[in-house]
């Protein structure tokens, strides 16, 4: 097992090699992340297990642990999100390649020295899984001030004079040709 490791990696020795690399990255090495994080000291945990499936494709599953800080679009408050993620990918070297897999494999497509950034790939799996718009499950800090959706009829509320009255007088007083 690899607790240190380089930054780009050659996955087919590691298949090879069958390696697990284990290890934490914090959370601020990861740029695409920041943008959709609240930024902090937190650090996301990683295994990654290289090895070759039945039919002898370079693969590799990942298992990802992760305690995130977001805003919750519900009442705009930070919230933590824990993720815990797991993913099998099969190395491609082309989009030919990446169509012809099965369905419970996801291509990894290598760069153009057949290398991969595992730190890339960690943050690429966790910006998928963070939700498009967080929110709170049930404790939620937002007030919702519903005494204006429960107006007794004939109230204040109701009497705000219709915007469009204007349109229907001046519609109602103008001569018929």
């Amino acid at each position: 097992m690899l607790q240190r490791f380089s930054e780009r990696l050659d996955p087919w020795r590691l298949v090879d090699a069958e390696e697990v690399i284990e290890g934490e990255i914090p959370q601020a090495s990861m740029p695409r992340l920041a943008s959709v994080v609240i930024p902090g000291e937190e650090r996301v945990a990683f295994i990654v297990r290289f090895g070759r499936d039945d039919k002898r494709r370079g693969v590799l599953s990942t298992e990802i642990s992760a305690d995130l800080t977001v805003i919750c679009q519900r009442c705009l408050q930070p919230m933590r999100l824990k993720l815990e993620l797991g993913s099998h990918l099969a190395l491609v070297e082309g989009f030919a390649e990446a169509e012809q897999l099965p369905d419970d494999l996801d291509p990894l497509l290598l760069d153009e020295d057949g290398l991969i950034v595992i730190r890339d790939q960690i943050e690429e799996e966790l910006l998928l899984a963070i939700p498009t718009a967080p929110k709170h499950d049930e404790d939620c800090q937002l007030r919702v001030d519903d005494s204006e959706l429960r107006q007794e009829p004939g109230s204040q509320a109701q009497e705000k004079e219709n915007p469009f009255a204007v349109l229907a007088s001046l519609r109602s007083s103008k001569p018929d040709n």
